[in-house]
């Protein structure tokens, strides 16, 4: 019999326990032995997930919660099969993650799976129908945490911001609410990026991402030639002075025209290096508001460091 880890945040806004008990039922209808492991706290999954990998016989480890509890598990899985921070891949032995669409953006789910239905993906897995993808983690250097989805300076962390005043709304049109508010009060915050040494950009900024996956919010195709497992770090620098500016760059971000436009910048690389110069870096990664009060943040690739379950056809 073949064993599988679950790991399931209870506390997520997309349904993960409903979720994740279906996917138990069909994993056990197909004599697969499931252990299901519930977070009990903020960063919980780390630990369960590092754990996990090391049992002997364990050949997936499936994921039900939102993007940050995705990021939690990958963190762990790199801890445990010790690629974090240098890189992989790991054994050939090794447990590969698959996600689950547990949470309300599922971002990770969308670009490793795109529309699939997780179903399909649960079905493949018993039949060993899935092939291993060994993809890439960033690093923060400030705290030694791992970046799955992306992060990013100004905008989308404004808009989390602005998320949290809106609690009457829920799911898209909460994050579709807050980001127009954010675009429209709208001030860029003094800042450089680096990237392998090189200076990008410096002046007013109003977005910088770095990643990671192509899209962020789910929609937003802000890094379009980035991929998952090509050891690079890609960054985009919208550079604007005013928020009257800010929207016409953002709408050729969405149009997916942005590149090369007048105000953006794009780089790859391995090292890249985020400064704010009047106050603490307005940042966040995979979708989680960062509470330090750094002017600075180092962001490394830690390449080949997370197996993924993906089709064999995708």
């Amino acid at each position: 019999m073949r064993r599988v880890v679950l790991i399931v945040n209870p506390a997520a806004r997309g349904g993960s326990g409903p979720l994740a008990a279906e996917a138990a039922a069909l994993l056990g209808a197909g004599d697969v032995e499931v252990d299901i492991l519930e977070t009990s706290s903020r960063a919980g999954a780390v630990d369960l997930a590092a754990g996990a990998v090391s049992v002997p016989g364990t050949s997936a480890v499936l994921s039900s919660g939102g993007d940050g509890t995705v990021r939690e598990v990958a963190e762990g899985m790199a801890r445990g099969l010790q690629t974090w921070p240098d890189g992989g891949p790991a054994p050939a032995s090794a447990p590969s993650l698959l996600v689950l669409p547990g949470g309300t953006g599922n971002s990770v789910y969308t670009a490793l799976y795109g529309d699939r239905p997780w179903q399909a993906l649960v079905a493949a897995i018993m039949r060993g129908a899935m092939r291993r993808l060994d993809i890439d983690l960033m690093r923060i250097a400030e705290g030694d945490v791992a970046v799955l989805l992306g992060a990013s300076t100004g905008f989308f962390r404004w808009s989390l911001d602005a998320a949290e005043q809106m609690s009457h709304l829920s799911g898209r049109e909460r994050y579709m609410a807050a980001g127009l508010a954010a675009a429209a009060g709208l001030t860029p915050y003094r800042g450089r990026v680096e990237v392998d040494g090189a200076l990008v950009a410096d002046g007013g900024l109003a977005l910088v991402a770095a990643g990671g996956a192509v899209h962020r919010s789910g929609t937003v195709a802000i890094l379009p030639r980035s991929r998952l497992d090509d050891g690079l770090i890609d960054v985009c620098v919208l550079e604007t002075p005013d928020a009257e500016s800010f929207l016409p760059l953002m709408t050729r971000v969405l149009e997916g025209s942005h590149i090369g436009a007048a105000g953006v910048a794009y780089a790859q690389g391995r090292r890249v290096v985020l400064a704010a110069s009047d106050g603490p870096l307005p940042f966040e990664h995979d979708g989680e508001r960062w509470s330090g009060q750094d002017r600075t943040i180092t962001l490394t690739m830690v390449a080949a460091a997370l197996p993924v379950a993906v089709p064999v056809d995708g």
